[in-house]
């Protein structure tokens, strides 16, 4: 007995046929799947090969590089104790031993003496104020004299003192027949120096350098609360300013001295001004300088700060010792083995030896 009509059987038939279509295609798309799966497990295991293979190879440069550290460090302690060596011997022959300088750099220290005497001679006559500073203070305090392979003088002053010398040092060189040689400049930039203190430099015929003077201003203020990172963006606004604009450099003076509310008159503590070259602040107590002492440096005495000791620990830490890094110039090189140049030197000398001799007359 058919309990379907004809219409139900058809509609059975399509019903059950696109089951079975569904069904297929479930089956393909299970294929597929595993094959993606075995893909992966594949995959997988090929990456866990090259994980190992790397993880090897890791392990032996990591080898390697301990070996390499251990090297490293025994290299450094060999370079060490060169150095030690080097400097031990360094400090016997400039501490211990009685070197003459000779040449050239006898040359050029002694030039710079004399531009030292003429401007000690122009603050005397002004009553301005210095001190022996830096490399020269060094010299003076260790040596009595220049440290031996230095070729030019330091000094620094308040800068209220400072702004005056920088105001009439021109007509005083002009003055005394200096200006043909000597010149006195600040606030350049050139491929090879960034000058924004004062520098007294003499020139040869030849427009050679052969002798200098460093000049640096001092700042005073109140408090010692003065941060570093105010003071080296002063530094850098002004030194921005003096290279996009030099004319400008009483407005620059006018607004770091009062962004970092320093003075022009004696407060507890001083500051070596911006326009010096050091990059980070340095902070002194105005009685370890004031009232100054004198100390011996060539054939004369001159100003320095009251307690040159601290003074010199502020600046170079122990400063009895030669350091195991030597800063110096380069200049030395285009003036070595230049017979007319030593000629000239004995007429230069001679000059302004006469010269700074008639300021006491």
């Amino acid at each position: 007995m058919n309990i379907f009509n004809n219409n139900d059987k058809e509609y059975f038939e399509k019903y059950f046929s696109g089951l079975n279509n569904e069904i297929k295609n479930l089956k393909n798309e299970i294929n597929s799947l595993k094959e993606e799966n075995n893909e992966l497990k594949r995959n997988i295991h090929d990456l866990k090969r090259y994980s190992l293979e790397k993880d090897s190879i890791l392990n032996d440069l990591e080898e390697k590089n301990s070996s390499l550290k251990n090297e490293l460090d025994m290299y450094k302690v060999e370079c060490e104790n060169y150095q030690d060596s080097n400097n031990f011997l360094f400090n016997c022959l400039f501490l211990d031993c009685d070197l003459k300088v000779k040449g050239v750099r006898k040359n050029l220290q002694d030039l710079s003496l004399e531009l030292l005497n003429f401007v000690v001679a122009v603050c005397d006559k002004n009553n301005l104020d210095y001190w022996l500073d830096f490399g020269t203070l060094l010299g003076a305090r260790r040596h009595e004299n220049f440290i031996t392979f230095d070729d030019d003088v330091d000094i620094s002053m308040p800068r209220k003192d400072y702004n005056t010398l920088l105001d009439i040092l021109d007509d005083e060189f002009k003055k005394k027949g200096l200006d043909d040689c000597v010149k006195v400049r600040h606030d350049f930039f050139t491929e090879f120096s960034q000058i924004t203190f004062t520098q007294i430099v003499y020139f040869s015929h030849n427009k050679k350098l052969i002798g200098a003077i460093d000049i640096f201003p001092y700042d005073f203020i109140s408090k010692n609360t003065i941060e570093n990172r105010d003071y080296s963006y002063e530094r850098e606004v002004f030194r921005r300013g003096i290279f996009e604009n030099p004319g400008n450099r009483s407005i620059l003076e006018e607004n770091f001295m009062a962004n970092l509310n320093l003075s022009y008159e004696k407060e507890k503590y001083m500051i070596l001004g911006v326009d010096a070259p050091l990059s980070n602040l340095m902070i002194f107590e105005t009685e370890k300088i004031y009232p100054q002492c004198t100390l011996k440096f060539a054939d004369k005495r001159y100003k320095a700060p009251k307690n040159p000791y601290a003074h010199l620990k502020k600046l170079y830490g122990n400063w009895k010792l030669i350091p195991s890094k030597v800063h110096y110039h380069n200049r030395l090189n285009n003036l070595r083995n230049n017979k007319q140049l030593e000629n000239e030197y004995k007429y230069e000398l001679k000059r302004i030896r006469s010269i700074v001799k008639s300021f006491s007359e």
